[in-house]
C-alpha cells in the first residue's frame, strides 16, 4: 500500500513569537517542517518538530534577486514544494523576494494594497467608495496644522486623532486640554501627518479572513473575552470583509479590526495585511488557516468559504494562571481537554510548543 509523503515545507522565520503560530499549523498538517530563520528566531534550532534548520542572514535586507537566491537555495536542500512567511517581516521579504523565486509561495498581498490598507486616511476613503460603515474621519495634516477649537466644532467628545501611519500616536481625546496636552503642546508628540476621527464606543470585533485573487476562502471573527478569543457568528463583518478582499483584487491574510456599538451598528476602523494574532487559537476550534493557504496554492481554492463561527481558546500560559488562581473552576480544565482533542496539548502545554528539549536540527542532520 502506498504511503502518501508529508509536504514538505519552507517556512521563513524572523519574528519567534508569530512564527510559532504559522510553525503549529504546519505540524498539524502533518509537514515536514524546514526552517530559514533569522538572528531572532534561532530557538527554532531547537524544535524536535523541524525537520530541518538553517541560519539566514536577513539583516541588512540583501537585494531581491540575492534574497530570492537564498531561499531557492535552501528550499532546494530542503526539497520543499512551498515557502510559507511565518511572521510579518518574513512576509515582506518574500514580497520583495518572490518575482524571482523558483519555489511557490503562500498568498501575499501585493503592494500596492498593502500601501492603500496601512495608510488609515486612505483605507477610509476606500470605505467610503465601497459603501462600508466607516467612522466619520477628517484629514489634518501635520502637527502644526492641528486646530483644537476647529476638530472640536466638527467632532463631539470623545474624539481619536492618530497618525496615516499605523504605529504610535494615537490620543483618545475627551476634552481641548487632552488635545492641547497629549498633541499641541507635547514636544515629544512628532508623529503625522494626522486624522481625526469619531470615536466609536462599543465592542471590539475582529475578522481574520485568507484570500486568494480577491476571493475570500477562510474566515474567522472573533473578540477577546478575559484573556481568551472567542470566536462567533457575524455575518455583517464577513459580507464587509469579503467586499473589501475582492475590491482590491486581495492575496494573503488579513485582520480587519471593527466595532459594534450599543446598537448593533458594525464600523470598521482598520485593516492589517499580515497575519492575524489567532492563527493558534483557530487551529484550536478546527479552523487551519496556513492549511487553507497551502491548499490554495497547491491545489486550487475550496467551493466554498471556510467559516468559524463558536469556540474560544485561552493561550496556554493564560490558561495555566488561571488554574492556579482559581483551581475549583472545572471549566479551565474542559479548556486542557479541548485542547488535547484538536491535538494541540502536547505541543501548546506539555511540551512548551515544540522548544524544550531536542538535539538541534543541524545535529540531527537534517539541514
Amino acid at each position: 500500500m502506498d504511503t502518501i509523503k508529508p509536504r514538505r515545507v519552507l517556512l521563513l522565520a524572523r519574528q519567534p513569537g508569530m512564527s510559532l503560530g504559522v510553525f503549529r499549523c504546519l505540524r498539524a498538517m502533518g509537514c515536514e517542517i524546514h526552517v530559514l530563520a533569522g538572528a531572532a528566531a534561532r530557538q527554532f534550532r531547537r524544535s524536535r518538530y523541524a525537520a530541518g534548520y538553517e541560519d539566514a542572514a536577513f539583516d541588512p535586507v540583501p537585494p531581491a534577486d540575492l534574497l530570492a537566491a537564498a531561499i531557492n537555495a535552501a528550499a532546494a536542500r530542503a526539497g520543499a514544494e512551498l515557502v510559507i512567511p511565518g511572521d510579518d517581516q518574513a512576509a515582506r521579504l518574500l514580497a520583495v523576494a518572490r518575482p524571482f523565486l523558483a519555489i511557490p509561495c503562500f498568498p501575499l498581498p501585493d503592494a500596492a494594497s498593502v500601501a492603500q490598507l496601512d495608510d488609515r486616511w486612505a483605507f477610509f476613503r476606500l470605505c467610503r467608495r465601497l459603501g462600508l460603515p466607516a467612522p466619520r474621519t477628517q484629514l489634518i495634516g501635520s502637527k502644526a496644522a492641528l486646530d483644537p477649537d476647529d476638530v472640536t466644532r466638527e467632532f463631539d467628545f470623545p474624539l481619536v486623532i492618530k497618525p496615516i501611519r499605523r504605529g504610535k500616536g494615537v490620543v483618545i481625546a475627551r476634552s481641548l486640554g487632552c488635545i492641547r496636552t497629549g498633541i499641541v503642546d507635547n514636544p515629544a508628540y512628532h508623529h503625522g501627518p494626522l486624522i481625526v476621527q469619531r470615536h466609536v464606543a462599543g465592542i471590539p470585533l475582529h475578522l481574520a479572513l485568507l484570500a486568494v485573487a480577491g476571493r475570500a476562502v477562510a474566515a474567522a471573527a472573533y473578540r477577546s473575552e478575559g484573556g481568551a478569543v472567542v470566536f462567533v457568528r457575524h455575518d455583517d463583518l464577513l459580507r464587509q470583509g469579503a467586499a473589501l478582499v475582492e475590491a482590491l483584487g486581495y492575496d494573503g491574510m488579513l485582520r480587519i479590526e471593527a466595532r459594534v456599538d450599543a446598537k448593533g451598528r458594525l464600523a470598521m476602523i482598520a485593516a492589517h495585511p499580515r497575519l492575524p494574532g489567532a492563527l493558534a487559537a483557530s487551529l484550536h476550534c478546527g479552523l487551519n488557516f496556513v492549511a487553507s493557504g497551502v491548499d490554495a496554492v497547491t491545489g486550487g481554492p475550496p467551493a466554498a468559504m471556510l467559516r468559524l463561527e463558536s469556540g474560544s481558546h485561552l493561550p496556554p500560559v493564560a490558561l495555566l494562571a488561571a488554574i492556579l488562581r482559581r483551581p475549583w473552576r472545572r471549566e479551565l480544565y474542559r479548556l486542557i481537554g479541548q485542547a488535547a482533542q484538536h491535538g494541540v496539548k502536547d505541543a501548546a502545554v506539555a511540551e512548551g510548543l515544540g522548544l524544550v528539549g531536542g538535539v538541534d536540527a543541524q545535529q540531527r542532520g537534517c539541514a
